[in-house]
């Protein structure tokens, strides 16, 4: 049994309603009525009918960007996403997942991360200093191996600040691809205790979490997962902003002209919209593009790119005419994978929010 009553009563319902076809960033560039939550909702009524999960039904499945916003648009409160994830659960507990998610499964496995380690003297060179216990942990997450530039900005923002904090020499995997690909598999849960266990032995008090989806699955499935962190997890927008609002930092606005791309995790799962806009307005002029905030369209960010690049590319050229629409000349993401997909995008340069908070600092 993979599905909860809920997800019965929600693929149920979904299978007869049109309106996610407007807003999944997949199916816009597919042009697929197979990639909305409506097609899989049919796909497993069916199989739960009675009819053979097939490796066809479990590629859509694994098609779909978890962003979430056929969830945020639905008028009747449904939520698409659960018996998404327990989908692919049954698909690799029945082995009918694709060939690349089982090949990604195996990396992850024998590295320790969906991310090859990389060697980043500038960033290694910023982290010797610092001590390797504090009250602050900052968790860097896939922002070292997707955009070094961002986790090295952070660092030296919060020094800059005058923060005593620490980052982990041997970080362990915060699990949220492992979430994402299997669905609340015990598999998944495991790495995520194993990694709780580790970061708990720092003895932190706060872990700023740099990447929305180490923020996401430390303050989510963490805590529903049986695997709960003895501190407070912030985001790092959300820090930053204390610190600047403590005087800590201080920005100098120079009038430029940028506009901003929300992560899906940071602004539809953990509502945080208005940190980075406060951050941004601080240092230039924002321009908003079309469908903002709770509401924005994904550039492709997250576990997908990963395994469907093609997919990813496609979501972020798309956004990426939104962008350039506002007029603007830069885009700034909160969101490492954000980076990643919309530089894969001919364009407006794409600026990690971290470097532009860098760039002015007074």
């Amino acid at each position: 049994m993979y599905y909860t009553d809920s997800d019965k009563r929600t693929i149920d319902n979904c299978r007869f309603c049109f309106m996610c076809r407007h807003v999944c960033p997949v199916g816009m560039v597919t042009g697929s009525e197979a990639n909305n939550a409506r097609a899989r909702a049919e796909l497993i009524s069916l199989v739960n009918r009675g009819f053979p999960y097939t490796a066809d039904m479990a590629e859509v499945v694994y098609e779909c960007a978890l962003c979430g916003a056929c969830t945020t648009q639905c008028c009747t409160g449904f939520d698409p996403l659960p018996f998404t994830k327990h989908a692919r659960m049954a698909a690799l507990s029945e082995g009918i997942a694709p060939a690349y998610i089982n090949e990604l499964l195996d990396r992850i496995e024998e590295n320790g991360s969906a991310y090859p380690a990389v060697d980043n003297p500038e960033l290694a060179e910023e982290l010797a200093s610092l001590p390797e216990k504090a009250d602050v942990l900052l968790f860097l997450g896939n922002a070292a191996a997707v955009c070094p530039e961002s986790a090295v900005a952070a660092v030296r923002l919060l020094k800059k600040a005058g923060v005593t904090f620490a980052v982990m020499k041997e970080e362990p995997d915060c699990g949220m691809d492992l979430a994402d690909l299997m669905g609340p598999a015990e598999e998944a849960r495991q790495v995520l205790l194993a990694a709780a266990e580790k970061i708990n032995a720092v003895g932190t008090k706060t872990i700023v979490a740099l990447s929305p989806d180490s923020a996401k699955v430390f303050l989510r499935e963490y805590r529903e997962w049986g695997a709960p962190l003895n501190a407070e997890v912030k985001t790092f927008p959300a820090f930053i902003v204390e610190l600047w609002k403590s005087g800590a930092l201080n920005f100098k606005n120079t009038g430029e002209t940028v506009t901003y791309q929300d992560p899906f995790r940071l602004a539809r799962e953990l509502h945080e919209t208005e940190a980075p806009r406060e951050l941004i307005r601080a240092c230039g002029n924002l321009k908003e593009m079309y469908r903002h905030g709770e509401e924005a369209i994904s550039c492709g960010e997250g576990t997908i790119g990963l395994y469907r690049p093609d997919l990813t590319a496609k979501m972020a050229a798309r956004r990426m005419k939104d962008a350039i629409s506002t007029g603007a000349m830069t885009i700034i993401t909160a969101c490492p994978t954000s980076c990643a997909a919309l530089r894969s995008a001919e364009g407006l340069t794409v600026k990690p929010l971290e470097v532009f908070l860098l760039e002015h600092t007074c």
